[in-house]
């Protein structure tokens, strides 16, 4: 376990959402340079099988955000939009 320092204020953070029926990684990961989170997503295979998705791989969503939460958040709204 890392330092209690580490566990409020972490580098990553990712959440698994589902949108119609797929599972979907939405990280949102903090740069040490500027402070502030970006975001991506990618599919998550099922079972072993491949997601079924219109692309592969992680896709950049957004950066510059000031906190984790609106970054997941822009996350989630990337792949409703993109569904």
């Amino acid at each position: 376990m890392g330092s209690a320092c580490e566990q409020l204020n972490p580098s990553q953070v990712d959440e698994t959402v589902d949108v119609s029926g797929c599972s979907y990684l939405v990280t949102a990961k903090r740069h040490s340079d500027s402070g502030t989170w970006s975001v991506s997503v990618e599919a998550v295979a099922i079972d072993g099988d491949p997601p079924q998705t219109a692309w592969d791989g992680e896709i950049p969503v957004g950066a510059g955000f000031g906190s984790p939460t609106s970054a997941l958040a822009a996350g989630k709204s990337w792949l409703v939009a993109h569904q």
